[in-house]
């Protein structure tokens, strides 16, 4: 059994909680670090599609609420496509028996309201409904502590990140125990998902290799003077380019249906400035719905003059001349849905009536039973 941990920058730090979980005398199962930061959900998607290769019985950690939350408020990404994006992640469990175990997280000022955030909201509906258990760190630390009204700020290093102090992180910790301990397998209701592929396979450019210790090998292509081309199927949605990039990524001019946008490729990270493994969703960054209903050729060419550049979140959009001409970003490969065959109702809006009602009763249930566990596995 291996216990996969896909999560934010929360979960990347070497002296985190994920350190203190896997060195925890109750672990007894090799505990795999697959998180990359800088991301939304769709990078877990990613990693949960390439390279891992998940048994029955392995455990699957997704924690990246804090950046989806991120994602939706300030890079025009939506609740729905998150909620997709989170139900894919469980239909993969779910085809290969795995457990599925949710962290749900959330950015500091979202945990100074006192209201819940729909996405969060709609994280628990798709979980209760789905029967899947999850921890919530900020419903249980109020469980616990019935006379606070909200997380401490002190709960919080900065705005996206947890302290790294005994509470912070055994909260987290043994909440993700539990949830290995309960070993549900993933399952999807509420009618089934529309396939998704991984198209890496590119023509008019260079091939190369990425390799580190957190993604492995990955086949890498970089645009040639005509650009990369890469045919998309029939009857399908582009819904991004995963790609490795720095601060001088480049610009990419993508064409596709007879239009052309100008899209940043150069990463804003300041701080660490490696190539790293990066998302970008087309629609988000141009409003532009990425459809063909007969197959269409897409190409991402340099852009060595670009103006009005778009720009997805966490990546440069007022460039300098060395973030343009440095073109070091190289593309891994484009998600797509396919549409080909029958379109099922798999959107958040078809829950049922009862979904409310429901995911009340689920949350009551599982603080109350989360309760007793937490108190002894701290005693």
């Amino acid at each position: 059994m291996t216990v996969y941990i896909s999560g934010d920058s929360n979960s990347v730090k070497r002296d985190g909680w994920t350190k203190v979980l896997r060195e925890h005398p109750s672990m007894h199962h090799d505990v795999q670090n697959i998180s990359i930061g800088g991301a939304p959900s769709h990078m877990s998607l990613f990693r949960a599609m390439q390279g891992l290769e998940l048994k029955q019985g392995d455990v699957f950690v997704w924690a990246y609420g804090i950046n989806d939350i991120l994602y939706i408020s300030r890079a025009n990404y939506t609740v729905d496509e998150m909620i997709w994006v989170v139900k894919q992640i469980i239909k993969i469990c779910s085809d290969a028996g795995a457990v599925f175990a949710p962290l749900i997280f959330q950015p500091r000022h979202h945990s100074q309201r006192k209201h819940i955030t729909e996405y969060r909201e709609k994280l628990h509906t798709l979980f209760d409904l789905n029967s899947i258990d999850f921890f919530d760190d900020d419903l249980t630390y109020l469980s616990e502590n019935p006379t606070q009204k909200l997380l401490p700020i002190s709960y919080y290093s900065d705005y996206l990140h947890y302290a790294q102090d005994a509470v912070v992180t055994d909260a987290i910790v043994n909440g993700t125990l539990d949830l290995i301990a309960r070993a549900n397998t993933a399952s999807i209701s509420g009618g089934s998902l529309t396939p998704i592929k991984l198209l890496d396979t590119f023509s008019g450019g260079e091939k190369g290799l990425f390799e580190n210790s957190a993604v492995g090998k990955l086949k890498t292509w970089k645009p040639g003077p005509d650009g990369l081309k890469i045919m998309i199927p029939s009857s399908g949605r582009v819904v991004g380019l995963f790609l490795t990039t720095t601060r001088q990524g480049g610009v990419f001019d993508i064409t596709f249906a007879g239009q052309t946008y100008t899209i940043s490729a150069a990463f804003a990270d300041r701080q660490f400035n490696r190539t790293m493994l990066k998302f970008i969703s087309l629609a988000a960054v141009t409003g532009a719905a990425f459809d063909c209903e007969s197959p269409q050729e897409m190409v991402i060419a340099w852009n060595d003059c670009p103006v009005d550049v778009l720009a997805d979140h966490w990546f440069l959009k007022d460039l300098e001349p060395l973030n343009i001409s440095g073109q070091q970003s190289c593309m891994v490969s484009v998600l797509i849905e396919d549409l080909s065959g029958p379109s099922p109702d798999n959107s958040p809006g078809a829950l049922n009536a009862t979904a409310s009602k429901y995911r009340n009763f689920g949350r009551w249930l599982k603080t109350t039973l989360r309760r007793p566990f937490l108190a002894a596995v701290r005693g």
